[in-house]
């Protein structure tokens, strides 16, 4: 087995422990860093239960992805219904953005954490290998975003349109 291949099945094996058992707190850490750096979401429309529960949903996603399951269909389009949601909400797409980059700095400093005990070697693979794999998953969520985002606002531009 190659170096590669090694340090893919660390951070798989480190993201089905995020997933399967500290989820909760990673997502406890998101929800409170997105209220304490986001405006938009310390007060606007945007509840802390409802960012809580699409928090929960989109990181699931992400570490599914990272994980390399199969996406469930309950979650296939968690990132998408946030953008729709949110743009409905009049939520800027910038803060909605800013969240998903809380999203990814979270998520990071998580594996991170999960490879700490790893020798030196080892670590600094898991390191490098997992900085790709979060970031492609945390941007497929994002790519995903946008769309639901884009939609839902050329909805509402389209209806305007019709109504005038």
């Amino acid at each position: 087995m190659n170096v590669a291949d090694h340090s893919t099945l660390l951070i798989k094996s480190a993201a089905r422990r995020l997933l399967d058992i500290r989820l909760p707190l990673i997502v406890d850490r998101a929800v409170e860093q997105t209220i304490h750096d986001e405006p938009t979401y310390s007060g606007g429309p945007v509840s802390r239960d409802d960012l809580s529960y699409h928090m929960d949903r989109t990181m699931r996603l992400a570490l599914t992805r990272l994980v390399g399951d199969d996406i469930p269909d309950a979650l296939r389009s968690a990132a998408l219904e946030v953008g729709r949601i949110r743009a409905h909400q009049n939520v800027p797409l910038s803060s909605v953005l800013h969240a998903f980059r809380i999203d990814l700095k979270t998520l990071w400093e998580a594996l991170i954490a999960e490879g700490h005990d790893l020798d030196a070697g080892t670590r600094a693979d898991f390191l490098e290998r997992s900085s790709l794999m979060v970031w492609e998953a945390v941007e497929a969520n994002t790519e995903e975003v946008v769309a639901g985002y884009q939609v839902a606002r050329g909805n509402r531009e389209e209806m305007r349109s019709a109504a005038f």
